[in-house]
């Protein structure tokens, strides 16, 4: 379509980067093949929160009791078991503790082996 000096200029001949940009708050961006180191660093974080502040508008969860039935799967489904997985241990807990840092265990769906 003759746009490759576009993408290469303004996009850093990044397909990803120009399709974030035409769709922003459209299409989750985790839904895509994400760029090496996109969950890491201080841009990473940033990344991680809104990754995790879209899942829970998605799943209608305001509140720390909202999360009681939040799994895995759930998180697996909406294409975050990588983020889950590699920054959150696998828990969904953790990743909700983001969000709603008053959250406790017995909020959550599971309780970790030993808590009590």
């Amino acid at each position: 379509m003759g746009l490759q000096n576009l993408l290469w200029v303004y996009y850093n001949n990044s397909p990803f980067n120009a399709v974030m940009d035409a769709y922003i708050g459209e299409i989750p961006i985790w839904k895509f093949r994400l760029p090496q180191g996109f969950w890491n660093g201080r841009q990473g974080q940033k990344n991680i929160r809104r990754a995790l502040e879209c899942f829970a508008k998605s799943k209608k969860i305001g509140q720390p009791k909202h999360c009681r039935n939040i799994q895995c799967v759930d998180f697996e489904e909406a294409g975050l078991s990588t983020l889950i997985n590699a920054y959150f241990n696998g828990s969904p807990y953790l990743a909700l503790k983001t969000l709603f840092p008053d959250l406790e265990p017995w909020q959550s769906s599971r309780v970790g082996v030993g808590y009590y």
